[in-house]
């Protein structure tokens, strides 16, 4: 069973931002005798001392797989990726795409990583313009050119990449899909939402509410 898994060694990619930081938080309070380090760039949220951290951006490729080769993972958690829908589509392929395909080349390469969890999104599943009901993970995940929103569309490159890896050396890989993530360390959402309320922009009821 899961509970019998020793885990010894994990690194958290993005474990400087929302999700991966409270990935960070818990594996510290599930798991306390774990080495576990953090591959990100450096954010305004408090760092763990206990944590081994390393000022990478996934982006750069040498860098990730340099750090990878040092810290040989026996399981990643890749949550390392854009929050912001208004950030323009180079950055969106660069961090989300291309940066997983840096972390998951250079997980390939060490042959340590037994697991890789990737965060990914319910949108790439989403054309951002038809009602999503009772949907399950059978829906199809959309590319150009029905995918036409550049985060869905970096988060499904690199979603298909992550998958196809499975297998590979020994390492099992699962793709985890979150519909917008809110809570505390969140500098994205709940910020503009008690923005929006302070304005008093927010007394809108939608339908019976």
């Amino acid at each position: 069973t899961m509970a019998e898994v020793y885990l010894y060694n994990i690194l958290v990619t993005g474990g400087n931002s929302f999700i991966g930081y409270h990935i960070v938080s818990k594996l510290l309070k599930t798991q306390p005798t774990c080495k576990i380090s953090v591959l990100d760039l450096p954010t305004s949220l408090p760092r763990f001392p206990l944590v081994s951290y390393h000022d990478i951006d996934v982006s750069d490729e040498a860098s990730v797989l340099t750090a990878i080769q040092k810290i040989k993972p026996q399981v990643i958690f890749h949550a390392a990726c854009t929050y912001s829908l208004a950030l323009p589509a180079e950055t969106h392929t660069r961090i989300n795409t291309h940066g997983t395909l840096n972390v998951l080349e250079a997980a390939k390469t060490v042959g340590t990583v037994k697991a890789f969890v990737f965060h990914s999104s319910t949108s790439v599943t989403e054309d951002g313009v038809s009602p999503v009901i009772n949907a399950t993970e059978d829906l199809p995940v959309l590319f150009a050119p029905d995918q036409k929103y550049p985060y869905p569309l970096s988060k499904a490159i690199a979603e298909q990449a992550v998958l196809s890896a499975n297998g590979t050396n020994g390492m099992l890989t699962v793709s985890l899909r979150p519909a917008s993530c809110f809570g505390e360390a969140n500098e994205e959402m709940i910020e503009k939402l008690i923005g929006v309320a302070r304005s008093g922009r927010a007394k809108i009821q939608m339908g019976d509410g």
